[in-house]
């Protein structure tokens, strides 16, 4: 007995001093998964142990092709993986679950993914084939089938010859969507039944939430889909499983008769985090808190006043980070040049590859003048929802994308006075090229001479704000129209693509997209905007639009504290702007 018991000693001392798993020497995919039907490669790193301590290098760059490490600590089964990328930062933790694979998450400096790290013996990968299409779940597949249906019946309008076809196909397509609609419910519930650990429960599980008050959503169920996308979640550590929750309360929040449950959770989380966690997903958690207090009330109140600390906080860290490179001022016109460049940029919150465009649009106010160079900025839902975003943003997209539909396609996209030119972006590295692109076109216009002239005033008194133009031009045109548009000089509005603030944005076109027909050489026109009615416009907009594609946060900013008024003739034939003008607004009784 005595000897059995020293065996046993014997073995359990020898199984407690048993060595940690460590990987594999070698190279390993970084793989991500933004949802159930792709994979994401950001790239192939090489991990060596030289005198005991491991080390980390990048062997081939894969999404992210500026991607370098920057450290590596493996302690135990858990590994720990940080890399730079420009500007930004990213990492991956997660634990070894074999000798050739490690399950954890990435965080890519804007979200936090499920990944894994798999070992291969490829040592590159190219950007192309660094994003992976999988399949997803059954239940999802038969879904997507019935949704395809839906829009390759809507393809058919370009080819309708006359309004009847057009009709025939409408009614197709609504058909076929309300089927599609119909099943998705029994879908998704049956991808947490059946599938419950694949990331695309947390998908159906959002769709559910999202969809709760059509579909009569109990608070009992929503409770349910929430513990299995969470316990999903937790199997690829606690930065995932704590992203999964928040996100998972923002919807929860949309919801009247399931905000106990959001606030339930972001009670929860608050408290897991503490007053030392990430300040981003503190202000996530307090944001729901916020909203499901109430702003006007006294806890609501107290939530606003932690939130603006926080928003401080992180304005502080991404300004001493993001854009900063130096940029030369304007030398000055030639041979009495007078022509102003107006350049519209359309882009969008959630679009990583307008950040490069977005940061050499808002670098071209330190180098010109507004008397040199006018700058208006549209959002558009391109790739997904963006609450900065309005009904005649997207008119004067369609706008130009009917004029140019082989160059306006998409985001981004840069118009110099009426015309598309030095198109694309990319990160933000890529920033002083697009800079420099930008410059190129600008320039030589500011070097051109114009005797068309344009004055505009503008006053604001309470919530009204009237606009008065005056256009003096060289020859009157049938074509020509005045535009005028409310502009925000500064919004904050964190982005799925990074960027925090976003400079010049049109709130508004006052007097229509369409613009104003001027008559004669000499003409007036007024405008007017009542801000309360903006902001009520604006929400029911956001309502409408987020009905269809919820957008991926509450909050909507709308303070619209620093306005200024831009006016601008244009050529509804050619598409070239004549002139344009940017004014300050006055404070006073409008005339």
């Amino acid at each position: 007995m005595l000897r059995r018991m020293l065996s046993l000693v014997l073995v359990a001392g020898f199984a407690l001093a048993a060595p940690a798993a460590e990987p594999a020497a070698g190279n390993w995919k970084v793989v991500f998964s933004p949802n159930s039907a792709v994979d994401v490669i950001e790239g192939i790193v090489k991990l060596e142990k030289k005198d005991g301590a491991w080390i980390a290098s990048v062997a081939s760059p894969g999404y992210s092709r500026d991607l370098k490490v920057d450290g590596i600590t493996v302690n135990g089964d858990k590994v720990k993986l940080t890399f730079k990328k420009g500007p930004a930062a990213g990492s991956f933790e997660g634990k070894i679950t074999g000798e050739k694979s490690m399950r954890g998450d990435y965080d890519d400096g804007r979200a936090v993914y499920a990944a894994n790290m798999i070992w291969t013996e490829d040592d590159t990968v190219s950007q192309q084939a660094s994003i992976v299409r999988k399949a997803p779940p059954a239940p999802l597949a038969e879904l997507n089938k019935l949704r395809m249906a839906a829009t390759q019946a809507r393809a058919k309008l370009r080819n309708a010859k006359d309004d009847d076809e057009r009709k025939q196909i409408n009614e197709e397509f609504n058909a076929k969507m309300k089927e599609a609609d119909a099943a998705a419910p029994a879908a998704f519930r049956k991808v947490i039944s059946d599938h419950p650990d694949d990331v695309a429960v947390i998908e159906a599980v959002s769709q559910l939430i999202q969809a709760g008050a059509k579909n009569g959503v109990k608070v009992d169920d929503a409770r349910a889909w929430v513990a299995a996308a969470n316990k999903m979640a937790e199997g690829y550590g606690p930065r995932f499983a704590r992203e999964t929750g928040i996100g998972l309360a923002e919807g929860l929040a949309r919801q009247a008769d399931l905000k106990p449950l959001a606030l339930e959770l972001a009670t929860k989380a608050d408290a897991a985090l503490g007053p030392d966690g990430p300040a981003a997903a503190q202000v996530r958690v307090v944001s729901i808190l916020m909203t499901a207090a109430g702003e006007g009330t006294p806890a609501g109140k107290g939530f606003a006043a932690r939130l603006e600390k926080l928003e401080t906080k992180l304005d502080e860290e991404y300004l001493a980070k993001h854009a900063k490179f130096e940029v030369a001022p304007y030398a000055g016109r030639k041979d009495g040049g007078n022509k102003v460049v107006l350049l519209e940029l359309f882009t969008g919150a959630q679009c990583p590859p307008c950040v490069a465009a977005d940061v050499a649009f808002d670098k071209l106010a330190t180098a010109y003048k507004p008397t040199d160079v006018i700058l208006l900025q549209y959002h558009l839902h391109i790739p997904g929802p963006d609450p900065l975003t309005n009904a005649e943003t997207e008119a004067r997209f369609k706008y130009y994308s009917e004029a140019f539909p082989d160059e306006v396609g998409g985001t981004p996209t840069t118009i110099f006075n009426g015309l598309p030119k030095a198109g694309g972006g990319g990160g933000e590295a890529n920033a002083p090229n697009k800079l420099t692109a930008y410059r190129k076109v600008i320039d030589p216009v500011l070097n051109e001479k114009t005797n068309a002239k344009l004055t505009l005033k503008a006053m604001k008194s309470g919530d009204e704000i009237k606009l008065a133009a005056s256009a003096d031009l060289a020859e009157a045109g049938e074509n020509l129209k005045l535009h005028f548009a409310l502009v925000e000089e500064n919004v904050r509005y964190p982005g799925g693509n990074g960027l925090r603030f976003h400079h010049h944005v049109v709130r508004a076109l006052p007097g229509g997209a369409d613009g104003m027909a001027l008559a004669g050489k000499s003409e007036q026109r007024q405008a007017s905007v009542n801000l309360a009615e903006l902001r009520g416009k604006l929400t029911k907009y956001l309502d409408e639009t987020g009905a269809r594609r919820p957008y991926p946060k509450p909050y909507r900013p709308m303070e619209m504290k620093k306005l200024k008024a831009v006016a601008w003739v244009q050529d509804h034939k050619t598409h070239e702007v004549i002139t344009a003008v940017e004014a300050e607004i006055g404070e006073g009784a409008a005339g």
